[in-house]
């Protein structure tokens, strides 16, 4: 028995934990993903995140464009919302970049051919970097909070029942109806938290006979292993949170679903239940590496900057 729950057992144990009848006519299964899916955001993520131990964390890199200091912050980036930002020079090393309120960028102007870019501020969905790039030199580590897919029924994604990494072609269960070869795709992982191995990717072609898709060999993860998941842009078949937040997931929903029945006897009931479960949840997710404490360094001491200058220098 799988440790996960995929849309179709996500589901089945909703209606269990709901006491919804097999013949009811109330809820379809998309709309049982649908209360699933806004629970995920409103409820289960926010509580995940207030822990702090860097789940749906992701990081990519920006290279920097002459003559360009503004950059997007990532489409999948949770509330538009940063983890960390980092300048990486050209040599590979990484310098801590601060960011500034937008009313104080007038006394960070000027330096003209500065190459070492340390601040920035935040202007709608934008990084901005000042001073303004005007030399193309390193890139920027962005390090944020990726959204979680949105859950979808087990037929409008594909499953890899093998992978020719020469080629770029992936064999699959199934191909559905929505996918062309004009959309965008990710590689799911079918483990672990279900993360995306590698999202918005294009692929050359798909044979619905053959069921394979082709894609350039560049854009298939390394890792990419059989028994993942091939989803549109966007989309998973199994919630992208620990296993055992999956039943947690399970009775918000059952929760949402008994609201809507004005069933309030065992609605109060279910959320006696569901309070239980988010108290304990902290017990699974939280201190994940408990032998080995988190060590404080304030690495903005008076000590701790005169060694990292002194390290400079030499």
């Amino acid at each position: 028995m799988s440790s996960y729950l995929n849309s179709t057992a996500l589901i089945a144990s909703i209606k269990q934990r709901a006491m919804v009848p097999e013949s009811q006519v109330t809820f379809t299964q998309q709309d049982f993903l649908n209360f699933a899916n806004e629970e995920m955001q409103i409820g289960l993520v926010p509580a995940i995140l207030q822990f702090h131990e860097e789940f749906l964390v992701v990081e990519t890199e920006i290279p920097l464009v002459t003559n360009q200091s503004r950059y997007s912050i990532p489409d999948r980036a949770l509330g538009s919302r940063l983890r960390d930002l980092a300048y990486k020079n050209s040599d590979g090393s990484l310098s801590e970049m601060t960011r500034i309120e937008p009313e104080n960028k007038v006394f960070f102007r000027g330096g003209s051919g500065r190459t070492r870019q340390t601040t920035f501020y935040l202007e709608n969905n934008s990084i901005v970097i000042v001073p303004e790039v005007t030399t193309a030199t390193g890139s920027i580590l962005v390090s944020y909070y990726q959204r979680p897919n949105q859950l979808v029924l087990e037929n409008k994604v594909s499953t890899i029942t093998a992978i020719d990494i020469l080629n770029g072609i992936l064999s699959v269960n199934i191909i559905p109806s929505e996918f062309t070869s004009s959309a965008k795709y990710d590689f799911l992982e079918n483990k672990g938290t279900h993360k995306c191995r590698e999202i918005d990717v294009t692929p050359l072609s798909i044979s619905t006979v053959n069921k394979t898709i082709t894609f350039n060999t560049a854009d298939i993860p390394s890792d990419l292993a059989i028994g993942d998941v091939v989803a549109l842009a966007g989309e998973c078949l199994i919630p992208q949170v620990p296993d055992e937040l999956h039943v947690v997931l399970a009775q918000r929903v059952a929760c949402r679903c008994l609201e809507a029945l004005g069933d309030a006897q065992n609605l109060q009931l279910a959320n006696v239940k569901l309070q239980e479960m988010e108290t304990k949840m902290g017990n699974l997710i939280d201190n994940r590496s408990e032998g080995t404490p988190q060590k404080a360094n304030n690495v903005h001491s008076t000590l701790r900057l005169a060694k990292l200058y002194s390290r400079r220098r030499y």
